[in-house]
């Protein structure tokens, strides 16, 4: 079953976003999409770049700092884990695919 939404708290974000440029703040939340919907990202500079759309190293590296290494090769933002066992659990429909 697909999760297609997590909660979003407005004053956690904004409060744990306030060192981040605008394009770092874009990134983030890109990254924090990408890892609700395939439940972990690449430990992969080349690839994080790719899906935050972060061009420039230095603000890559601030963003990476939100997510934890992982085992095979993964990152993760572990606060947003704590919420997908509260998400609300939507079928997935095949039809047309």
């Amino acid at each position: 079953m697909r999760k297609p939404s997590f909660k979003f708290y407005p004053n956690d974000f904004l409060n744990s976003t306030a060192a981040m440029s605008n394009g770092e703040v874009g990134g983030y939340i890109r990254l924090l999409c990408y890892q609700w919907m395939k439940g972990a990202l690449p430990d992969n500079d080349e690839k994080l770049a790719r899906l935050s759309g972060l061009t420039d190293p230095k603000e890559l590296a601030h963003v990476r700092e939100y997510f934890t290494p992982m085992s095979g090769g993964t990152l993760c933002n572990l606060r947003l884990e704590t919420h997908r066992p509260h998400s609300i659990h939507t079928p997935v429909n095949l039809e047309g695919v």
